[in-house]
C-alpha cells in the first residue's frame, strides 16, 4: 500500500527463498502492479533452487546467460512475474539494443523481490537497475543482513539500501521451533600452543603461507579428519564440506588426503582465473582443477573436464546430496545457498566472521532423522570469539546457548542420569521381560528412547568411548536393552489391531543408535565366510554370527533371525568343505518356507496351492486378496466371527512369511 522499500530477515534454512518466491506470486496478481521481478545472484541459482522455483511455477527459471531471452519475457505483457539473475537484469538495462523495450518500464509500477540481498545488492549492478526503474519498489530477503557490525565494504548496511526490517525470524527462533538444528562446535589446536593463550586478534593476523600451509600442519589436520570422520558422519551416513582459505591450501590438503590410507571419497571444486599471475613457477589453478577432475572421473566413471566445468559442478552438487562424496574440499563455493539434509559436518581451516561464518555453518543444520541432532563444526583455527560474536549478532541476544549444542560433559551428565532412571526401572536387560503392565513398559520405552537420543549426541564427540568407565554403560549392555526395546515394539506392532493399548500413542520410530551396520547382507557375507575345514574355527564363526544376530538393527534381518539361527545350529555343523554354504542356505530357506506354509494351510483348513497363490501374489504386487481369503474361509465352514478373526490372522501371516523369506 505504500511505495516504501523494506527487507525481511528470515534465518538460513527456514524456507526463506520459497517464502520470497510465493510473495512474488501474490504481488504479481495485484492489478496495480505491472511486473514483478524475482532477482537472484547467479552464484545462488543452483540446480536445487531451480527445481524448487519450477515446482512453484513451471519453467520459471532460465539458467542461461541469454539476456535477450530475459528482455523477451519482459516484453510479454502476459508474463507478470519473471525470475532472473541480477547479472542479466543489469545487462538488460545497460544494453543499447534493448532500450526500446526497456524504456517504457522506467516509470511503471514494478516490484523487485531480491533473494540473499545481503550479498548481491552492494555494487554497481544494483545502482544501474535502481536508476533505470524510477518507480520501482524493492524488497530484500536475507538470513544474515548487513548490520553496523558487518557493514559492506562501502560502509552501507541492508537498512541503508532497503529501509526498515519488515519482519524477522532469527536462527534462535528456527531452532526453538524445530525448523533447523543448532551447532556443535569443536576447536582443534594446530599451532602448538594453547588456543586460549593466543589473543584472537593475533590469530586472525596470522595469514602467512608458512604457518597455515606448513607441511606438518597440513598433515596434522588431514590425519585428524581421517581418524574421526566416520564417527562424525555416522559411518558415512552423512558427509562433510572442508572449507579452506585458498586454492593453494586446498591443493595441499587434496594431495595429502591422496597420500593417506582411508576409504573416503574425496572431491574438490573451486573457481579459477582465466589469466592468473604465473610468475615464480606458479601452477595455473585450472591445471590443478583438471587433475582433480581426472581423479573424480576415475572414482565415479564420469567424463568431465574444465571444458565442461558447469556440468562437473552440477554433478558434484548431485553427488554431495546423494552422499556419494564423503568430503568436498572448497574455498568459497557451496558455503552459501547449498542445502542438503545429508550434510552434517563442516571442517573449517579459514578465517570467517559474521554473515560469512553463519552462512557456512548453516550448511550443516538442515533437519534429518534423530541420527543428526545438530550440525558438526570442526574449526582448525581459533574462531571461538568470531563464532560467539556472529551468533550473538544474528540471534540478537547474548544467550548463544540456544544456538550451540551442549558440551560433551553436559551430554555425559544427562546420559548418566538417564542410565540411573533406566536401571531403576530394570536393573538388568532380562528384567524387562518381567514388566507385565503396559504402564511400566511405556516408562521403559520413553526412558530408553530419551537415553538413545542423548547417546547419539555423545557419539559425535572425539572423547566418546562406548565403555562403562567413560559413559556409565558399555556397548553390549546397551545392545541388550535395545533388543528388549525392539521386542516390545514388534509385539506391539503384531497385536495392535486386536486391542487398544496405551503404547499406541508412543513414537517407536526413533533411529536406534548403532556403530555397525548389522543387516541381511552383512550377516550373509559372514555366513559365506564360515570356515568349513577347521571344526573349531567353524564353531567360532557360528558363535560370532549368533552374537551379531542379537545386535540386529535391520527390521528385515530381525524377521529372518529365527531362520538363520536354525540354519547355523542344525545345518552348518553337518556341511563339508565341498559344500556351498550359500546354496545350502537357499535350499534350507525354501524347504522351511514350504513347511511353514503347509502347516499353516492345514491349521486354517485352506488348500495349500491356494495359500501359496495368495503369498505369491502379495510378494509380486504387494496386495493381499482379502476377498479370496474370506471366500476360502467360508468354504471351510467357519462362522462369520471366526471368518473375520482368521482373515486378520492370515493377512498377518502372509506379510510375515513374505518378509522372513524375502
Amino acid at each position: 500500500n505504500t511505495r516504501n522499500n523494506g527487507y525481511i530477515w528470515h534465518t538460513t534454512g527456514s524456507g526463506k527463498t520459497l517464502t520470497s518466491f510465493k510473495a512474488s506470486q501474490i504481488l504479481a496478481s495485484e492489478e496495480n502492479i505491472d511486473k514483478v521481478f524475482f532477482l537472484v545472484d547467479r552464484r545462488d541459482l543452483d540446480d536445487q533452487t531451480e527445481r524448487e522455483f519450477n515446482d512453484f511455477q513451471p519453467d520459471a527459471v532460465d539458467r542461461t546467460d541469454n539476456t535477450r531471452q530475459l528482455v523477451k519475457q519482459i516484453e510479454d505483457i502476459m508474463n507478470p512475474i519473471i525470475v532472473t539473475t541480477i547479472q542479466k537484469m543489469a545487462n538488460a538495462v545497460k544494453g543499447e539494443r534493448y532500450k526500446k523495450i526497456m524504456e517504457p518500464y522506467k516509470d511503471k509500477r514494478v516490484i523487485f523481490i531480491i533473494d540473499e540481498c545481503h550479498r548481491s545488492q552492494f555494487g554497481k549492478m544494483h545502482r544501474d537497475i535502481n536508476r533505470h526503474f524510477e518507480n520501482g519498489q524493492y524488497f530484500g530477503f536475507t538470513g544474515t543482513p548487513r548490520l553496523p557490525e558487518n557493514k559492506s565494504e562501502d560502509g552501507r548496511t541492508t537498512a541503508d539500501i532497503f529501509g526498515k526490517c519488515l519482519h524477522h525470524y532469527l536462527i534462535k527462533d528456527a531452532i526453538h521451533d524445530g525448523n533447523v538444528l543448532g551447532f556443535s562446535v569443536t576447536y582443534v589446536n594446530t599451532l602448538g600452543a594453547e588456543l586460549e593463550d593466543i589473543p584472537a586478534q593475533e590469530v586472525q593476523a596470522i595469514d602467512t603461507d608458512e604457518v597455515w600451509q606448513a607441511d606438518d600442519r597440513i598433515d596434522l589436520v588431514a590425519r585428524q579428519i581421517v581418524e574421526h570422520h566416520n564417527r562424525k558422519s555416522k559411518d558415512k551416513g552423512y558427509n562433510a564440506i572442508f572449507a579452506t582459505d585458498s586454492i593453494e591450501s586446498l591443493t595441499k590438503y587434496y594431495d595429502k588426503f591422496k597420500e593417506l590410507e582411508h576409504d573416503l571419497n574425496i572431491a574438490s571444486i573451486f573457481t579459477y582465473e582465466a589469466n592468473p599471475d604465473l610468475s615464480g613457477g606458479k601452477v595455473h589453478h585450472r591445471d590443478s582443477m583438471e587433475e582433480m577432475i581426472e581423479d573424480y572421473n576415475r572414482l565415479f566413471n564420469t567424463n568431465f573436464s574444465t571444458d565442461n566445468y558447469e556440468s562437473y559442478r552440477a554433478d558434484v552438487d548431485k553427488k554431495v546430496r546423494e552422499c556419494k562424496i564423503d568430503i568436498l574440499l572448497v574455498v568459497n563455493m557451496f558455503l552459501t545457498g547449498f542445502d542438503s539434509r545429508r550434510l552434517n559436518t563442516l571442517y573449517v581451516d579459514k578465517n570467517l566472521n559474521y554473515h560469512n561464518l553463519l552462512q557456512a555453518f548453516s550448511r550443516t543444520n538442515r533437519l534429518d532423522t534423530d541420527k543428526k541432532p545438530y550440525g558438526n563444526i570442526v574449526c582448525f583455527r581459533n574462531l571461538k570469539e568470531a563464532t560467539d560474536e556472529s551468533l550473538r549478532l544474528f540471534s540478537q541476544t547474548d544467550d548463544i546457548d540456544s544456538v550451540l549444542a551442549k558440551s560433551f560433559d553436559e551430554y555425559l551428565d544427562l546420559f548418566k542420569k538417564q542410565v540411573d532412571i533406566l536401571v531403576g526401572i530394570a536393573p538388568e536387560p532380562e528384567h524387562i521381560d518381567q514388566l507385565q503392565s503396559e504402564e511400566k513398559q511405556k516408562e521403559f520405552i520413553l526412558t530408553f528412547r530419551d537415553l538413545t537420543k542423548t547417546l547419539i549426541s555423545l557419539e559425535n564427540f572425539d572423547e566418546f568411548d562406548f565403555t562403562e568407565e567413560v559413559i556409565g554403560m558399555d556397548a553390549q549392555k546397551y545392545q541388550d536393552y535395545r533388543s528388549k526395546y525392539l521386542l516390545i515394539k514388534e509385539n506391539h506392532e503384531r497385536n495392535k489391531h486386536e486391542k487398544a493399548s496405551i503404547l499406541d500413542d508412543i513414537d517407536f520410530a526413533i533411529e536406534i543408535m548403532h556403530r555397525d551396520k548389522i543387516n541381511v547382507d552383512y550377516i550373509m557375507n559372514l555366513i559365506g565366510e564360515i570356515d568349513l575345514e577347521d571344526e573349531e574355527k567353524r564353531q567360532e564363526d557360528i558363535d560370532y554370527i549368533l552374537k551379531e544376530l542379537d545386535r540386529a538393527d535391520s527390521e528385515r534381518l530381525r524377521s529372518k533371525v529365527e531362520l538363520i539361527r536354525e540354519f547355523l545350529e542344525r545345518v552348518v555343523p553337518k556341511l563339508t568343505k565341498d559344500d556351498s554354504i550359500i546354496s545350502e542356505f537357499t535350499e534350507y530357506e525354501q524347504e522351511r518356507k514350504g513347511r511353514v506354509i503347509m502347516e499353516t494351510a492345514e491349521e486354517y483348513k485352506v488348500p495349500q496351492d491356494r495359500m501359496m497363490g495368495l503369498i505369491q501374489e502379495y510378494e509380486f504386487s504387494g496386495i493381499i486378496d482379502k476377498e479370496q481369503i474370506t471366500n476360502t474361509l467360508t468354504e471351510a465352514n467357519y462362522s462369520f466371527i471366526e471368518n473375520y478373526e482368521k482373515s486378520q490372522e492370515l493377512e498377518r501371516f502372509i506379510r510375515e512369511v513374505s518378509e522372513e523369506y524375502a
